[in-house]
């Protein structure tokens, strides 16, 4: 779906472009040193278009990515998503999106919802799952409230709990100020991070309270949870999702969550609508030939009331910003590749499905990006 280079302790960004329905986007290299102060070990941003980046300050870990240089064309429309939500939604791609200027109407029909006949197995043999089975069934204390301590309050999602918004500059500004410089406590493959603090964008500015934090690689999101009393987005029942199942409904908490069981495209339903959530299509509504990419940000958690699903209370799940998931291939170190979910506000309609996820190569706990950030998850 796109391209990325990284060259050992610095990535470069791609460019997105869209023509006549075909998405292309291509390499341009380049490489950004910047230095911040107090931020200990090695920061490494996978930056990618709209993505700034960050060298090591000292020491940098031997899991710093290395990689080449990749590219994909992917021969969609836009305005046409595939309506079975295919196994390629994990195609390796840039974390941005382009506007198609040929859209003409808010609303595209993607038809009767995964629940139809669409969510039959692909080539591959994967389909979104709509049926929550056992491990969204089984409830060990299904009156019980939702733990934690910390972060945004919590929606009960059958027998779990997810956070109802993106974690928050204001609530990661207290879990920095909390834990100080003890980075004790990680699981063993989170030793390459020596520091809580984002990197590159942190402080926030003013009035960004409320907006979702950014700049936080996987174990920094784990951390937070942790020390809120609840856990990174995983698996129903406990532990880690494996990376296969992200359209699980039966499996994926996350997936679970914003698909309403996988019974819909998108958290408010299975027709798209530009303007209901934060991606590329809403600010190019109103960007009067102005580049929409050079206007999209994130914007304050909760503030776009069209954004709530599949569950009620539940916001942004998709667009605004990318979350990271507790999903790796393994768990050896700063190289693993993770998924991150949900899309973000340079992303395009395909990208802001439930079952996507934007990978781009490699999407690694160690990386860190503009438009990527968390929320978590409970279990009674």
């Amino acid at each position: 779906m796109g391209s990325v280079e990284s060259t050992g302790r610095v990535a470069a960004p791609g460019k997105a472009a869209h023509a006549l329905g075909v998405r292309a986007r291509y390499l341009v290299p380049a490489a950004v040193l910047l230095v911040f102060a107090g931020i200990g070990g090695c920061g490494l941003i996978a930056g990618i278009n709209e993505l700034e980046e960050v060298a090591c300050v000292k020491g940098c870990p031997d899991t710093a990515v290395s990689g080449d240089t990749m590219s994909e064309s992917d021969t969609s429309s836009p305005d046409a998503p595939d309506t079975s939500i295919p196994a390629d939604v994990d195609d390796v791609g840039e974390i941005d999106g382009s506007v198609d200027g040929d859209s003409a109407s808010d609303v595209s029909e993607v038809g009767d919802g995964p629940d139809a006949d669409s969510t039959d197995a692909d080539d591959d043999g994967v389909a979104p799952d709509a049926d929550t089975g056992d491990g969204a069934d089984s409830c060990l204390a299904p009156d019980a409230s939702c733990p934690g301590t910390g972060g945004p309050t919590m929606v009960r999602v059958g027998c779990y709990c997810v956070d109802s918004t993106e974690v928050t500059n204001e609530d990661y500004g207290k879990f920095v100020l909390a834990k100080g410089l003890d980075v004790t406590g990680q699981p063993g493959y989170c030793s390459f991070n020596t520091t809580w603090t984002p990197a590159g964008y942190w402080p926030y500015g003013f009035g960004e309270e409320k907006n979702p934090v950014v700049g936080v690689n996987w174990c920094q999101a784990f951390g937070f949870c942790k020390w809120a009393g609840k856990r990174l987005c995983g698996r129903i029942g406990g532990g880690t999702l494996p990376f296969t199942d992200y359209a699980s409904a039966s499996q994926s908490q996350w997936y679970n969550a914003c698909s309403k069981g996988g019974t819909q495209f998108y958290p408010y339903g299975s027709a798209y609508v530009k303007t209901k959530c934060n991606g590329i299509d809403f600010w190019a509504a109103d960007a009067g030939g102005v580049d929409a990419e050079s206007l999209a940000k994130s914007v304050p958690v909760s503030s776009m009331a069209g954004c709530v699903g599949g569950t009620p209370g539940l916001y942004d799940m998709s667009g605004n910003i990318l979350e990271w998931e507790d999903s790796c291939t393994s768990a050896t170190g700063g190289s693993d590749e993770c998924h991150i979910r949900g899309g973000s506000y340079i992303d395009i309609q395909n990208d802001l499905q439930c079952a996507n996820f934007k990978d781009p190569f490699p999407a690694t706990r160690n990386s860190l990006y503009k438009n990527v950030g968390f929320r978590c998850c409970s279990d009674p």
